[in-house]
């Protein structure tokens, strides 16, 4: 940076760096270095960096007002909505998570992530009926031949264990040697005391 490096992922990669390293006061310094000197085009990327820093910081008020400001509620922007509901998710801001989550799938229900983490607030929030719901619309909705290994996540979140399995052996056979899906495979497989079937894998 101090060399004329320039724009947000050169901004967040020092401050991801900062903080792999455990120097969270530098990180802070810097982020708040570059909110006043940042030019104003990439103002809202640093404001982003500003608010999951506070996260890590456990300063949720000044997290929840970055983060509302950075990304309305209104947003039509997909990734902005599944950005806010991550943060808000992370401070057990359920419902404004969930608000979000809800959004995002409504503008691109083709994409698997906050379809996921929209079944596990649901089912984190012990309202089960809802998550299996959302399971079976998710389903409608994500295109069949990308589709199975968010629903085999889907289904081990609301403990439908049996057909998880059955999912993730779905996604392997459809996508065989996805490095991805071997590892989210053999991952289900420990979390179900099932070792004997992740070492295949």
């Amino acid at each position: 940076i101090e060399i004329g490096g320039r724009g947000p992922p050169v901004f967040r990669r020092a401050v991801e760096l900062l903080l792999s390293r455990q120097r969270f006061v530098e990180a802070s310094q810097l982020v708040q270095k570059l909110q006043s000197d940042a030019p104003v085009s990439v103002g809202s990327e640093i404001d982003r960096l500003a608010a999951e820093l506070a996260v890590r910081e456990l300063d949720f008020d000044r997290a929840l007002s970055l983060t509302r400001n950075v990304v309305p509620a209104d947003s039509r922007n997909y990734a902005d909505q599944l950005w806010r509901a991550t943060i808000f998710a992370t401070m057990g801001q359920q419902k404004e998570a969930e608000q979000s989550l809800r959004k995002a799938v409504d503008l691109d229900p083709t994409r698997p992530d906050a379809w996921v983490a929209l079944v596990q607030i649901l089912a984190n929030t012990d309202r089960q009926k809802k998550a299996e719901e959302t399971v079976r619309l998710a389903k409608t909705k994500l295109p069949p031949e990308t589709s199975h290994l968010a629903l085999a996540v889907c289904y081990e979140l609301i403990g439908r264990i049996d057909v998880a399995e059955e999912t993730y052996r779905k996604a392997m056979s459809k996508r065989p040697g996805d490095a991805g899906i071997l590892q989210s495979s053999a991952a289900f497989y420990m979390r179900t005391n099932q070792p004997n079937q992740a070492e295949p894998l």
